[in-house]
């Protein structure tokens, strides 16, 4: 975090008062696999392999470069671009392009405004050249923005979702099939001052930020890191501060620690490539003089094969927050409640369409159910009206009193609740007019 202020207020120093410029821009080409340099003072383009010495391969000629312009410490960004390699300057908007074969360095940007994205993550996307957030002015940011090779500026793009307040390339990167770009939010608050930061995933497609989870900062300093910087290769994070063999499978969120035989391929003191299959380490060599460099190699399969799992590297975002949780649990008992009212109102207009069977005489629910059993021209005896009521053993007027109260009451009830008069009626039996038996209108029916 210190390094970072310093050299950001260094770079801001530069432009605020001009100074010796920078002499050459260097990279690690990939595709020879050696150093290489554009030494701007004496206009030439010089290689050098491992083990080996600087020698010039070209002269070159440089188109609208002005040395003042260039701030005196800047590690380039070099990409290659349709045959040629462009070469970007975090911090300062400043586009080159360097042309093999008319030997060419052609100045391609007009920016003037310069400051805000020293440690941008920068890369290369359906021949377009992308900046994603950086750090200026004592402040991070998110913004994304691609250079406008017609316009000849660079052009922002917005982004939705969860977007982090900060992102730099130090600890983000960009997955093989460039469609989305993994990153852990800055913090700016020093190293390891706060325990945890945000792990986010932007899609290059919509322009979308999900926050994934969080990084637990203290648990990273327990395993000998110093800040949660890693760099992208392939599909794996590889931490490099310090270098010690860790690596992240972001996808399935494993974590791995090397438990190899080659102890030496991660040192602090290293660099780390991709080139195929195969993982490069770049390491100097302080017994021979100079910047001299020796390359090692490692096979993906070879890494994996010797990794150990050592845990989760972030914590995942629970599918809701307690704050989505508990609008979920409050929109849950709304519709309950709105159920159970919905539901009593319903009951208790078929209730009050239906018969009140708690009015209903003492006998009448069995009386109704003979003519359900036998049918609505059903008939019922005496004998059976006084075995309902339970007065079957009693003298027999005093069971004719029971029918006659019995009877009574239940027309009563069919005029009360259906407006049906005389719904139970007495005709005389057919075998014997001697006895009366009893019938239910019909129109009682239509009610039941």
């Amino acid at each position: 975090m210190i390094f970072r202020l310093l050299s950001t207020l260094l770079f801001t120093l530069f432009f605020s008062f001009s100074g010796n410029a920078i002499s050459e821009f260097e990279w690690y080409d990939l595709t020879h696999l050696r150093q290489s340099r554009l030494d701007l003072i004496n206009q030439v383009y010089e290689e050098k392999e491992a083990g080996g010495e600087w020698f010039t391969k070209s002269k070159i000629v440089l188109k609208g470069v002005l040395l003042a312009d260039i701030p005196p410490y800047c590690k380039v960004n070099q990409f290659n671009f349709r045959a040629k390699k462009i070469i970007s300057l975090p911090g300062t908007g400043q586009v080159y392009q360097f042309d093999t074969s008319t030997n060419e360095l052609e100045r391609l940007d007009k920016t003037f405004y310069r400051g805000y994205n020293f440690h941008a993550l920068q890369f290369v996307k359906n021949d377009t050249l992308f900046s994603l957030g950086g750090e200026g002015f004592w402040r991070s940011n998110s913004i994304l923005s691609y250079f406008d090779f017609k316009r000849k500026e660079w052009e922002q793009i917005k982004t939705f979702g969860d977007v982090p307040h900060g992102i730099l390339s130090l600890h983000a990167g960009i997955v093989p099939n460039q469609t989305k770009v993994i990153a852990i939010e800055a913090f700016q608050n020093g190293d390891f001052q706060i325990p945890s930061v945000g792990f986010f995933e932007l899609d290059l497609v919509s322009h979308v930020w999900k926050r994934k989870g969080k990084v637990d900062l203290l648990a990273l300093k327990k395993l000998g890191q110093s800040t949660a910087n890693f760099i992208m290769l392939g599909h794996l994070m590889f931490l490099n501060d310090r270098q010690m063999g860790l690596f992240v499978d972001p996808e399935t969120n494993q974590f791995y620690k090397y438990k190899g035989p080659r102890k030496q391929f991660f040192l602090m003191e290293t660099e780390l490539f991709q080139h195929g299959d195969q993982i490069l380490s770049k390491q100097y060599d302080k017994n021979l003089p100079g910047e001299n460099f020796k390359i090692d190699s490692m096979s993906i399969a070879e890494l994996k094969k010797h990794a150990q799992v050592i845990g989760k590297f972030y914590d995942e975002e629970p599918l809701f927050t307690s704050y989505e949780y508990l609008l979920f649990c409050l929109c849950i008992c709304l519709l309950i409640s709105l159920f159970v009212n919905v539901w009593f109102l319903s009951t208790k207009k078929a209730l009050s369409n239906s018969p009140n069977l708690l009015t209903m005489p003492l006998g009448g629910k069995e009386f109704i159910e003979l003519y359900k059993i036998n049918g609505e021209e059903y008939l019922v005896s005496s004998e059976e009206i006084s075995h309902l009521l339970g007065c079957e053993k009693k003298a027999f007027d005093t069971q004719r009193q029971y029918r006659a109260q019995f009877i009574n009451a239940m027309n009563q009830y069919f005029a009360d609740s259906f407006q049906i008069e005389e719904a139970v009626f007495r005709k005389a039996d057919d075998g014997d007019k001697r006895f009366i038996k009893y019938g239910l209108k019909k129109s009682v029916f239509l009610n039941l």
